[in-house]
This record gives C-alpha cells, structure tokens and sequence, in this order.
C-alpha cells in the first residue's frame, strides 16, 4: 500500500494523476510505479491511449495500493469523452489531445501537478502566467517525458525551471482566451473554427506546401506552441500574412496562381484581422508534418521537392485537365508518382501523390499553342472527334507524349 494517497484533482487526467502520484510517493516513472504496484508493463506509447484490458488492470493494482475503490481514477482517462470538439473528423488534425507532456513551469512550481488541458493540442499559453506551455526542455532542447522530475526539473538534464523570467509578454487575444476550456470542458469557440485553426496550424507547420494531408493525432514537434501561435497569426494577422505571401514567392512565383498555398489557404478559411499585433515565429518549415509516403523516394540533392506535392485533384487543377484525363496519365506513367508504394491501388486514388514541378516540365511543350500549319489538327475536350473515336481528350494527351504528328490545343494554364 502507498504512504500518500491522493485524490485526484479537478485539473487532472489520468497520466496526469499518475505523474502526481509517482512524486509523492518518490517514483520517477509511471510504468516504475505500475510495476513496484504488480501489474504488468505498458508501452509508453500505449498511455495516451489507454486499453480497456489496461484500465482494468490499473483498477485492480491501484484499488489496493489506495486502500479504497478507484473507479473515480479510472474514470479520469475517458472524463472528456463528452466533450465532441476534442475529436473531429473534417479538420486536417482531427485529435486535440496530444500524447507528448506540455506544462506551464510557473503552475508547476506553484502546483506540483499538471493541468490537463495542457495538453490540447489549439492551446499555446499558460492564461495564469501568459507562458509558453513547453515540451522540450529550454536547456538541452530535448522533448520531455512523462516523468515525476517533470514537476521540478527536466528528467533529462536535471536542471531546474527557470521561473525567474521578466520579460513583457502579449496579453492573451480574445480568440486564445476562448480556446481556453474551463476545467468542465466546456469551451467557447465553434467547431468551424476549430476546423479553420487546425488547418492553418498545418499550413503554419508547412508554409510552403499546397498538399494538405491530415493527421488523426498531432505528431511531436518541438515548441508546439510556436506553431499554435503561427497559425493564430494566420487567421488573425493581415501583417503576418503579408510577409507569408513574400516569402511563398520564393518557390510558387514561376508556378499557377491558383496552387500557391496562400491562395488556397484564403479560399478555405475565414479571415478574422484583429487589428492587433500577433505573436509568431516566422516560417519555418516541421518535417514531423510530412509524411513518409512522400519523401521516401525524393533524393537528398531535391530537399525541397516535398513543397511541390500534389494529388490527383490539384494535379488536374493545375493542368487545367479533368481529374478523369488526368488520371489517364497517370495510368499510363506519363504522370509518374512520387509515393510508387501506391501505383496500381486504384481504390488509394485520393492518396497518390505527383511532384507538380517535374510534370510541369514534361507538359509546357504542349502549352504553348501550335504554329500555323495546315498539317496540324487542332482538338480541345470538347471535339466531337474524340466521341467519333471512342476516345478521351486524356487518351490524346497521352499519345502525344509519345508522338509529335499533331498539336494539342489544350486550355492548359501553364505559361
């Protein structure tokens, strides 16, 4: 049985309760404690999402290590179940709980416990003390771990938390304070603006890309609150937004208007400008946000081809093609993909992945117009020769890849 007994607080989860018991029973660790308790180990990656054959057994250890029915525990890990807007399917991060420990050191030198909703993945700032909730440790810049040292010093270099700062902080904006739930749950932004902060929060992580691939869960990356910061001041900052849009030049400027990511990321979203100086970070591309389909097979000497990633609908849309055409080419490998893991999977046709800067290359012969010669044949998508011959404009395309009897008059929006 445990000396101290505590009961949970009102701030806590269950991993959060569980790093407070470990301190004031002098363990570092909770599979430590769990293990010195008799039930068997637990993956580490297997505590943020709890088994149910794993709850029961912490039940059964924890309910005689307290000396008293602990279903009040248990019931930590699931508190939030009713609150929908921690889980949504249409953003491009569905899951606002994060696996990885965030704390507020000031709350934690005060508290000796954690907060959770430290752990939602829209929230930057402590509201108490308008710090940054941290993930890595300021001095050795390693990520921290779910460790009682936590509530002290970092687990890893053993130095303590710096509480002495003085520096002028921003007060929390309107839009921070409503994504800031009250200790029920409850919250005060919609689910359409959550939906909306996701996605800038990917574009933050991402600046330069137009290929938008979602994540059920929001993968480490460190200071997550920069990035949270970031795609605040994308939504509220025309300032910010500006100096986007200059430095996106530096990659789309020779490329369609209409797949430079500013402008698709205006097209999706509803702009708020507060008219107040927002915090941010700058642009700093996180690889932790793309995913290994993509970069799998790109060589070290074309580190910034993962920027010109498309799918088959941007693809389509840059090329001024159908997506139906467009996927004759493909087909035919005059299209090739990036991800090759995915070729022949028709039903993963929303998951084939192009570089639009190497096929740009293949089709510009065909944009610029033909040259006036009565040997050429002029067809469109509209031909009725391709009806005549069973045929699509896609099928043309392609058989031009090949051959340069004709000319294609396409209305391809390259040049």
């Amino acid at each position: 049985m445990l000396v101290l007994r505590p009961y949970p607080k009102p701030t806590e989860r269950l991993n959060e309760y569980l790093i407070r018991l470990c301190y004031v029973n002098g363990f570092f660790k909770i599979s430590e404690l769990l293990s010195v308790l008799g039930m068997r180990p637990v993956k580490q990656a297997q505590m943020g999402q709890w088994a149910p054959h794993h709850l029961k057994a912490l039940n059964e250890v924890l309910t005689k290590a307290l000396g008293r029915p602990c279903d009040d525990v248990i019931a930590l890990h699931s508190r939030n179940d009713s609150d929908k807007w921690l889980f949504g399917y249409d953003r491009t991060l569905a899951e606002l709980i994060v696996d990885f420990p965030r704390i507020c050191v000031h709350c934690v030198n005060e508290e000796k416990a954690m907060d959770w909703r430290w752990a939602i993945g829209t929230a930057a700032r402590c509201p108490k003390h308008l710090t940054p909730l941290i993930d890595s440790c300021p001095h050795c810049d390693k990520p921290l771990m779910w460790d009682a040292n936590i509530l002290e010093f970092c687990p890893k270099c053993k130095k303590s938390w710096d509480i002495t700062g003085t520096e002028v902080v921003e007060p929390l904006s309107q839009l921070e304070k409503d994504l800031w739930p009250a200790i029920d749950g409850n919250i005060n932004v919609t689910e359409k603006q959550l939906q909306e902060l996701t996605y800038a929060m990917y574009m933050a992580a991402r600046p330069f890309d137009v290929m938008i691939q979602r994540y059920g869960r929001i993968p480490f990356s460190r200071n997550h609150y920069q990035l949270v910061l970031n795609g605040l001041a994308l939504l509220t900052s025309e300032d910010y937004r500006s100096k986007w849009v200059k430095a996106c030049q530096r990659y789309w400027k020779n490329y369609p208007g209409y797949i430079n990511p500013v402008r698709l990321f205006l097209e999706n979203v509803e702009i708020v400008d507060t008219g107040v100086s927002c915090q941010s970070f700058g642009f700093n591309e996180r690889t932790e946000f793309i995913q290994k389909a993509r970069v799998q097979y790109v060589k070290d000497k074309d580190k910034d081809q993962p920027i010109y990633h498309v799918d088959i609908f941007l693809l389509a849309k840059a090329l001024n093609l159908s997506v139906s055409d467009s996927t004759i080419l493909f087909e035919a490998k005059t299209f090739p993909m990036v991800n090759k893991s995915f070729v022949g999977n028709h039903k993963m046709m929303k998951s084939k992945i192009f570089n639009i800067k190497d096929i740009i290359k293949k089709v510009k012969s065909f944009a610029k117009g033909p040259k006036a010669h009565t040997s050429y044949t002029c067809i469109t998508e509209n031909s009725a020769s391709l009806v005549r011959h069973l045929c699509q404009y896609g099928d043309v395309v392609n058989a031009l890849s090949y051959q340069n009897r004709f000319t294609v008059i396409s209305t391809m929006r390259l040049i």
